[in-house]
């Protein structure tokens, strides 16, 4: 998480409708964002520190990320990100690349003109 100016610990806050809903928002943009490597394994009690929710929120918002096959279970207790696969990763960039394009048709430019889209 991003450090915050009105925060000494660094962190900012969470904002959600559960803490569960909130844990599940910031895990999987960590994921996302490379923050937690597919294969990695996730300490329960140091995330829930790091994120200054108990580990009851946590763990319904990794299980929330397990059925979208972002984390796993291993072992009836190991909980780890879940690796991409090379179609995934395609598909996923694909998506990306179409909703940026997309994110940049929509956008006002500076001169008030129509952006084109340039995919």
């Amino acid at each position: 998480m991003a450090a915050s100016t009105n925060n000494p610990s660094g962190v900012r806050p969470l904002v959600f409708k559960s803490k569960a809903d909130a844990v599940y928002r910031e895990v999987r943009q960590r994921i996302l964002d490379g923050e937690l490597s597919p294969g990695s394994s996730l300490n329960q009690e140091q995330l829930a520190a790091t994120l200054e929710v108990s580990t009851t929120p946590l763990r319904e918002a990794l299980r929330r990320l397990e059925t979208q096959g972002f984390v796993r279970t291993v072992a009836h207790r190991e909980i780890v990100v879940a690796p991409l696969v090379v179609e995934e990763l395609v598909a996923l960039w694909e998506v990306r690349r179409d909703l940026d394009a997309t994110a940049a048709a929509l956008a006002p430019n500076a001169t008030g003109q129509k952006t084109r889209r340039v995919c």
